[in-house]
């Protein structure tokens, strides 16, 4: 959590930015991980500057013998100096001007992460209020023109990189990529062997390819067999591996003052230096470069900024430390500490921190066990009306503020509680996918979800549940988070499918923890939810909500038979076997050319406690031919559907005795009716209720008979208002399945409580 504390004020994103296209950055999840690391190992506050700032001039990587886990570490750490949005990733607007915005983006980035200062107003003209003439932004300029500069630009696709990765990473991609090539070599040797027997059968020494194809079909056969599993063996390649770094590249081009801050109004030249204000005057800025190839700036630079003496690198960290804490901090304008800033609420305290802080050895852990064992800290958020009128905006910190969640923190808390959350840490970001309807959503693991900070973290593609609770726009980065309270959030909290399935998931993790007992259930829900147990009041409030919810559901669920609609669609057509035609029938008809198969969800959450004693299959009939169809049950957590993915798992299918045979003659004026399919035999009902217990859905996939081409034209996918439907005969539920739904909805309702979204 605190490493993405400092991804934020360090703008990282794992895409470019800056152009439409918002390219990925393939390798940017390395520096993510070494500040994940970084905070884990509570890494000291000044070798972590020192490491961002000049990691490369710490240790001359290019004539290290082996690239050491430190080597590796110092490297990955100047990605720090990449993550500003990059216009010049498509190389179409690769100019000098574009060049210097960026350069402007990361020395923002720079001082308003670590320095508290508004430099950037001094781009164009000495600062209007605080003491930074105009000079001061270009020396700092200066001090990292060795790797960003100008008119010595470096391509974003490829020549930002180096090979530098651990002998370990490496060692293992070799044998990975090696591997492969072996299999190839043996289907091609597969191949070469068949095609000289035949040629020597022909009477050929030297027979053309082609020719034998035509000549001998199980050879044509092979060659298709062997050409589709080349292509996808080459699919699991790895890309080499890389780091994504800044790197000095000798001595660079002079630095001139630029006149209103325009490239072609070239002032007087300027040298390295650090800001004026921040100095004594008489002390120079003294660069020795510490190996050939380096300019040794921005290591005498990040040496000047973290000296214990240095006055704004140590109070800007615990000023921010205090924020994350109390939701403000001191210096409300964690990033000006100058005139138009916010004056310190406590300066004396602020001083006494910022003396604290090297004096512990830098240690961020050390500053919190300071804050955490303090009494403002161990204070009630119990608001006193006396005392909020006094100050209302608790600048004094006369009570502990209530926070929300963050949304990652939300999102995870969410997967953690429901036994969702997959632990696995570090490495490439998981994908996210960008549903039909709009939505936004993190792809799965096999263990669940991973933590949001390994979930791609695209600047145009941000997760739904994300948007709704406030994740910033990093332009370049974000210093401070807002904090709304809006529907939106609400909305998505009750509405969303994937939160009512974790609330599921939840509901399964109490039953399983606390049996059948309802007393304890409430108690394990609560202990989950909020980490403690609930109070006398609390746990009478919530017995009777359960069984106010339980005798609901006994009244609403009797005995009768219930349609459920499809709740998502998929259809591939036999001419474009790989595009998915996602609840779009229309577009697929458009064409008139038949379906390879069409897959349909439902959504029986409703029912997955229920007693089946029925089902069949219904589906809108439109046009007049005959529709002869089987549908088969096939895992619901199997994603991403092509024709030949769904060749290759049909060993996963469920195939039905009677269930989803459909077999109607639609002639002339049936448009518009109801194809049945036959009832579910008894073995069927099994094979369906077994699915919605476990998964909570059920997903068939529709085929013509004999395995042939299913046709499509002849389903309503809802747009004739005939959404195809699963009509299921349920039985008078049980006590105990009564109160399974009711501890669904309450569990639901502790995941939209304030005592689980507030942090008290």
């Amino acid at each position: 959590r605190w490493g993405r504390h400092w991804l934020d004020v360090a703008g990282y994103s794992d895409s470019e930015g800056g152009q439409h296209a918002d390219r990925i950055r393939p390798e940017a999840w390395r520096y993510r991980d070494y500040v994940i690391r970084a905070f884990n190992s509570d890494k000291p506050y000044d070798r972590f500057l020192l490491e961002q700032i000049a990691g490369d001039e710490l240790a001359d990587f290019r004539k290290a013998d082996r690239i050491t886990d430190e080597i590796y570490d110092n490297l990955v750490a100047t990605g720090f100096l990449r993550l500003a949005p990059d216009s010049t990733y498509a190389g179409i607007t690769a100019f000098v001007p574009d060049r210097l915005e960026i350069i402007d983006d990361e020395l923002e980035v720079l001082s308003s992460s670590v320095m508290g200062l508004t430099i950037r107003c001094a781009r164009c003209h000495s600062h209007k209020f605080d003491p930074l003439p105009q000079r001061d932004y270009y020396r700092l300029a200066a001090v990292f023109k060795g790797a960003l500069d100008e008119h010595d630009w470096l391509e974003p696709k490829t020549q930002r990189y180096l090979p530098h990765v651990s002998h370990t990473e490496r060692s293992a991609w070799q044998k990975h990529e090696d591997s492969i090539s072996a299999e190839i070599r043996q289907l091609n040797e597969v191949v070469d062997a068949r095609e000289a027997a035949l040629a020597g059968k022909h009477g050929q020494s030297k027979a053309d390819r082609e020719v034998l194809k035509q000549l001998e079909p199980a050879f044509a056969e092979l060659i298709d067999r062997t050409t589709k599993q080349v292509k996808s063996l080459n699919e699991k390649r790895r890309p080499e591996p890389r780091i994504g770094a800044l790197w000095d590249r000798g001595e660079p081009t002079e630095t001139y003052l630029l006149k209103r801050g325009h490239y072609l109004t070239r002032g007087r030249r300027i040298g390295p230096g650090v800001p004026s204000v921040l100095t004594d005057g008489k002390t120079p800025f003294e660069v020795t470069p510490p190996f050939d190839g380096t300019t040794g700036r921005r290591l005498a630079f990040a040496k000047w900024l973290v000296q214990p003496s240095h006055p704004l690198t140590a109070r800007v960290m615990v000023n921010r430390i205090w924020k994350h804490h109390f939701g403000q901090g001191i210096v409300r304008s964690l990033d000006n500490f100058g005139t138009t800033g916010t004056p310190p609420s406590h300066p004396d305290l602020l001083d006494w921190l910022a003396v604290e802080f090297p004096r512990r050895g830098w240690s961020i852990r050390e500053m919190h066990r300071l804050i955490l064992t303090s009494r403002v800290w161990m204070q009630s958020s119990r608001v006193d009306e006396s005392v909020q009128q006094a100050d209302p905006e608790n600048r004094l910190l006369a009570r502990m503020p209530l926070q929300r969640m963050e949304g990652e923190v939300l999102r995870d808390s969410l997967l953690q509680i429901s036994g969702q959350l997959d632990t696995t840490a570090f490495g490439p970001p998981d994908d996210v996918e960008t549903r039909a309807d709009g939505l936004v959503l993190a792809r799965g693991t096999k263990k669940g979800w991973r933590r949001t900070v390994y979930v791609l973290q695209r600047r145009t593609t941000r997760l739904t549940i994300l948007d709704n609770f406030d994740l910033p726009q990093l332009n370049p980065n974000c210093i401070e988070r807002t904090e709304s309270v809006v529907a939106p959030q609400a909305l998505h909290l009750l509405n969303n499918k994937r939160i009512h399935d974790l609330s599921n998931h939840l509901a399964d993790r109490v039953v399983s923890m606390a049996g059948d007992d309802v007393e304890r259930q409430i108690s394990t829900l609560w202990l989950l939810a909020s980490g403690r147990s609930p109070s006398r009041t609390q746990k009478e409030q919530l017995l009777q909500s359960m069984g106010e919810l339980s005798r609901e559901w006994q009244r609403q669920l009797s005995s009768s038979e219930v349609s459920v609609p499809a709740s998502s669609q998929l259809w591939i057509r036999a001419s474009e076997p790989d595009r998915v035609w996602e609840n779009d029938l229309i577009s697929v008809w458009s064409s008139a050319k038949e379906l390879r198969y069409g897959l349909v969800e439902f959504d029986v959450t409703k029912l997955a406690t229920r007693q089946w004693k029925s089902a069949r299959l219904e589906l809108g009939v439109l046009g007049n031919g005959t529709i002869r169809q089987t549908a088969r049950l096939i895992p619901a957590d199997i994603t991403d559907l092509t024709w030949n993915r769904f060749q290759k798992e049909k060993r996963l299918q469920s195939r039905f005795e009677s269930f989803g045979v459909i077999r109607a003659n639609s002639g002339e004026g049936s448009s518009g009716q109801l194809a049945r399919s036959l009832n579910a035999s008894k073995s069927d009902l099994s094979t369906l209720s077994d699915a919605a217990r476990t998964r909570n859905r059920v997903t068939l996939v529709l085929i013509a008979d004999e395995d042939g081409e299913a046709f499509g034209r002849d389903w309503d996918d809802g747009s004739k208002h005939q959404l195809p439907r699963l009509v299921v005969g349920v039985g008078t539920p049980t006590q105990q399945q009564a109160n399974r739904r009711a501890l669904q909805n309450l569990c639901h309702a502790v995941m939209n409580s304030a005592d689980f979204l507030y942090i008290d």
